[in-house]
């Protein structure tokens, strides 16, 4: 039995080791897809001209926090986003840090998304949300309204 037990102890270090591996090689991909991805054209501008309306902005992220965090101060959008909150906290999670920082309540929040997961927090919040379509988000009646109820603000804010 003592072997057995041995061998339990080792086995349970094996799996945690491959743990760590997982997540390392995880956070590395993570790095490399944000860092490899393409700005949507005019989004630094749009950044800068809500900056200078003096809205705060955030970013709620399934990537890795830290990661994302590294990457994103080191880039030229970093400077725009009072704070960079990502996983492995949940997307409402992050949401409810957010409130803690803010003075408005969540129904005043844009969330601009490109997922169902975070429409599904703007609708949890009760927060107006655009929807950027591409390879994670298309749009269909059912979302279609949601989505462009509130384009307007978007154009209010940058003009």
């Amino acid at each position: 039995n003592k072997f057995y037990s041995e061998l339990t102890r080792s086995e349970k270090k094996i799996v945690d080791i491959l743990k760590e591996e997982l997540v390392d090689i995880y956070s590395r991909q993570c790095k490399e897809k944000i860092i490899e991805g393409k700005e949507i054209e005019g989004a630094t501008n749009f950044l800068i001209s809500l900056k200078s309306k003096g809205i705060r902005l955030y970013i709620n992220s399934a990537t890795p926090e830290n990661e994302l965090k590294e990457i994103l101060m080191n880039s030229k959008i970093g400077v725009f986003f009072e704070d960079i909150f990502g996983g492995p906290s949940t997307k409402i999670d992050n949401m409810n840090r957010v409130s803690d920082f803010s003075d408005y309540s969540p129904s005043e929040y844009l969330f601009i998304g490109d997922s169902r997961d975070d429409l599904a927090v703007a609708n949890y919040y009760g927060c107006g949300f655009i929807g950027i379509t591409g390879n994670y988000f298309d749009i269909n009646s059912k979302y279609e309204h949601e989505i462009y109820s509130n384009y307007n603000k978007i154009n209010l804010l940058t003009s």
